[in-house]
């Protein structure tokens, strides 16, 4: 599984997501009103929003409607094609030391 992920939610925070089939099997992305705060994969979109609840315990979590389909698409297209790059906001949460990590990886 592949994730950018929050470990506590914020109760005030609204995070707006959308499963969709891929090469993977099925796609979750989860987006807040800084980028993309989660990215996941696995066999059924239910257990993907099982596990964004158990990532987000507090957060606001609304199914997207088509305005996270074009995104949606993008990151099904990198999965399917990765030399094509990624470059998405991203909300990526941690310690300065693991955002450092996360930086020198990109």
């Amino acid at each position: 599984m592949v994730s950018v992920i929050r470990r506590t939610g914020n109760p005030a925070r609204e995070i707006r997501y959308a499963a969709k089939p891929c090469a993977l099997g099925s796609v979750l992305v989860a987006l807040s009103e800084k980028g993309i705060c989660a990215i996941l994969f696995g066999d059924a979109p239910e257990a993907l929003f099982d596990d964004l609840r158990m990532r987000f315990p507090q957060a606001l979590l609304n199914e997207a409607g088509q305005d996270l389909t074009a995104l949606t698409q993008r990151i099904v297209a990198f999965v399917e094609n990765p030399s094509e790059g990624f470059d998405l906001p991203l909300d990526m949460q941690g310690t300065p030391f693991q955002k450092r990590v996360w930086r020198a990886l990109c």
